[in-house]
């Protein structure tokens, strides 16, 4: 029962004490929503361009 709660004190303090990520996890969602956006904008300029040059 001992060695149990001594193993619970020691996974407390090891997450208690964990250092910061170095990066903002909201900022990471908006990065990579604007790289789908610029994805998804690119594909339909490509598409768009196909359709004209095959129309010609």
């Amino acid at each position: 029962m001992r060695q149990e709660q001594l193993l619970r004190e020691e996974m407390r303090a090891a997450v208690a004490n964990e250092p910061p990520l170095g990066f903002s996890p909201e900022g990471l969602v908006a990065e990579a929503k604007r790289r789908q956006r610029r994805r998804r904008a690119t594909i339909g300029a490509v598409a768009a361009s196909a359709a004209a040059v095959c129309r010609a």
